[in-house]
């Protein structure tokens, strides 16, 4: 199965996406360009910005999810 594919799945089961999860769980290092890929075929993604602090201070990163169709 491919990265894309992998995506496409997690997305599909109602799941939301970031790429600290993908990297950690998935082993995907490029998310941004899977989720291109997955527009380019006609999948409606979403994505809002997540906010998190660490001792760096404040972290903004995308998290994707999959438009269920209506």
């Amino acid at each position: 199965m491919t990265q894309k594919q992998r995506v496409l799945e997690h997305l599909q089961a109602g799941n939301e996406i970031s790429s600290l999860y993908a990297v950690v769980y998935m082993g995907i290092m490029d998310l941004p360009k899977r989720i291109s890929d997955l527009r380019k075929d006609g999948h409606k993604i979403t994505s809002r910005t997540g906010h998190s602090i660490n001792k760096y201070g404040k972290v903004s990163y995308n998290i994707y999810k999959l438009e269920q169709e209506k």
